[in-house]
């Protein structure tokens, strides 16, 4: 399994909750802070969904799980992330406003984990 480059969700705030002064300051700070790459936010069935990354066991990342033929296993990928659902927001076309379903400091994928090495590649392209 090729290593996904993660994304760190640093969170959202209530400007609401804030001082009429403080609020002033913080609007330009939260505009990037509520923000995710458009690339690591994906269409499913189910919704937009982000890959958040899983804390793991070093031993565990160093194996890469194969089938009983020989193939690897297209499930590996759920050992290190975990599908959420999110709510976005507005989009400049390079990063989009999550407005619900991330928490402060988690980190998502900024490609997609379930695809095989050799579709990566190919998208890549």
């Amino acid at each position: 399994m090729s290593e996904t480059q993660p994304f760190v969700f640093l969170g959202c705030l209530d400007l609401n909750e804030l001082l009429p002064h403080e609020a002033h300051d913080a609007r330009e700070l939260l505009e990037q802070l509520e923000k995710v790459p458009v690339e690591s936010v994906f269409q499913r069935d189910e919704g937009e969904i982000v890959y958040l990354k899983k804390k793991i066991d070093p031993k565990a990342a160093a194996k890469v799980t194969k089938t009983a033929d020989g193939k690897e296993d297209k499930d590996a990928w759920k050992k290190f992330f975990d599908k959420r659902v999110v709510v976005t927001g507005l989009s400049d076309n390079a990063r989009v406003e999550i407005v619900k379903g991330l928490k402060l400091g988690e980190e998502v994928a900024l490609e997609d984990p379930t695809l095989p090495a050799d579709k990566k590649k190919d998208n890549d392209d």
